[in-house]
């Protein structure tokens, strides 16, 4: 069994391996572990997942729609909740 230390020091050095990744290797090693904590992987959920970030992606690239901040985005949504309030 690994010692709590033994155990820090991976997790700081799989942290820096993982920050210096280009953000799209980034989010795909994030998204693999996420995958890995789920017990049962729902298909047909995750391929109506794979169709929705495909048609954003192409709309994004296409000009249709632009991307923002999650947190932008989100204060921009209680905004409006708060205007018609």
């Amino acid at each position: 069994m690994l010692s709590v230390f033994v155990m820090a020091t991976l997790l700081d050095k799989a942290s820096d391996v993982a920050f210096s990744l280009p953000r799209k290797d980034r989010a795909a090693l994030a998204h693999a572990l996420i995958q890995s904590l789920d017990e049962v992987i729902d298909e047909g959920v995750e391929s109506a997942w794979q169709i929705e970030i495909n048609r954003r992606l192409i709309a994004l690239e296409a000009g249709k729609t632009s991307d923002c901040d999650a947190f932008v985005a989100l204060d921009e949504i209680e905004a409006c909740l708060r205007e018609t309030r």
